[in-house]
């Protein structure tokens, strides 16, 4: 979550956002900071102008389907929804380069027939289609819908 953008800064709230930055053998120094939000590679940070409203998290960018986005629980997701054949586009990945997939394939249609001259139709109902189910929650394989553990993505693009 970015840094608010006013009010009062501390370190502490850097080194939140930016964690990964700091290797937690001494205390938190200015100096951990250096090239990260808006700030200089070295010399004077200053927490206000070099830290007000930055973020350490990159986002995902992509193309392809129908997008449409939704936050639960406080987090954002984007959703790219293909109802035919086309190309999700990764153009470049972010922070975290895994997604959750949910693919359903639709049944086959129900037959039709006549018999006689009563004109009575007659015909079996169509086969059912399959799921599978790719998200960070589930550890491993597991069931009989093909669930698993989240997909990892590159920048290139994928033929749905």
């Amino acid at each position: 979550m970015p840094i608010d953008g006013s009010g009062e800064i501390q370190l502490s709230d850097i080194h939140t956002e930016y964690v990964d930055t700091h290797d937690g053998s001494a205390e938190i120094q200015l100096s951990d900071f250096h090239d990260k939000g808006n700030a200089p590679a070295s010399g004077e940070i200053q927490l206000a102008t070099d830290f007000y409203g930055t973020s350490n998290v990159t986002y995902t960018s992509a193309t392809g389907g129908t997008i449409t986005t939704y936050t639960a629980n406080s987090v954002n997701y984007k959703v790219h929804t293909f109802t035919s054949s086309g190309t999700f586009a990764v153009s470049s990945v972010g922070t975290d380069a895994t997604i959750a997939c949910l693919v359903v394939a639709g049944g086959g249609g129900g037959g039709s027939g006549s018999t006689g001259g009563n004109n009575q139709k007659y015909g079996g109902g169509g086969g059912g289609g399959g799921m599978e189910y790719y998200d960070s929650t589930v550890s491993g394989t597991s069931g009989s819908i093909g669930r698993g553990p989240s997909k990892t993505i590159t920048a290139q693009n994928y033929t749905i």
